[in-house]
């Protein structure tokens, strides 16, 4: 992942079957795209309604399980600032650096310790930027403008936009991006099946333990 973040290692570009060239543009990611935070108040929550994303959301990578809000504040919010897909969001007060890419229809709205980071096909690949804002490069970035005496430490969003990232043409972003994503699936394949084998041995331990069932020995 570093190295292809970095363009130290290249793919080969299916179009003319050689390892992509060219030099990869460094750019301060303020001016190609627009940042913005969640609300900052605390809205009331509801039993059901419209999901409402914090930091644990993208820390834990998992936005089935939200506090909701009503339509009225979703809308309200809506008007400010609208997460779509392709967007991505940004842990930016406790936990500095952590994205998350929007590839679904998105109907939520989130909170000021998030920050968005809006689309822009014409400028960057949004996988292959999420990509990059977890990567090492861009967190030594997120380091130097963190504010580390505020409890809990954060980042301004003017900081943010100072934030230099690496961007290859839009084709060589696809492709790194495409392999990245085939390793992440990957990585859930294996780890689907070291939980099931985990289950399996700890019913085989209760079984073993208990005398439900016998070990044969042999002779």
């Amino acid at each position: 992942m570093q190295q292809l973040l970095t363009g130290k290692k290249r793919l080969v570009d299916p179009e003319t079957g050689k390892a992509f060239e060219g030099e990869w543009e460094e750019v301060e990611l303020g001016k190609i795209t627009s940042i913005y935070d969640g609300t900052h108040s605390t809205p009331k929550y509801v039993e059901k309604g419209i999901p409402f994303y914090s930091v644990e959301h993208l820390t834990r990578d998992d936005f089935s399980n939200t506090k909701f809000i009503t339509e009225d504040v979703f809308e309200k919010e809506n008007k400010r600032v609208k997460l779509e897909r392709d967007d991505l969001l940004m842990t930016r007060i406790g936990d500095i650096g952590t994205a998350k890419h929007l590839n679904w229809d998105v109907c939520a709205s989130f909170y000021v310790s998030l920050a968005l980071i809006k689309a822009n096909k014409s400028q960057f690949d949004s996988a292959y930027m999420g990509y990059y804002i977890n990567s090492h490069e861009f967190h030594r970035e997120l380091y130097k403008r963190t504010i580390h005496v505020a409890f809990p430490k954060k980042i301004n969003l003017g900081e943010i936009n100072h934030c230099n990232v690496l961007l290859p043409s839009i084709n060589e972003q696809q492709k790194i991006a495409s392999v990245l994503t085939a390793a992440d699936k990957e990585i859930e394949l294996l780890a689907a099946k070291l939980t099931h084998l985990k289950q399996e041995k700890k019913a085989l331990m209760q079984q073993l333990l208990t005398g439900k069932r016998h070990v044969s020995l042999s002779s």
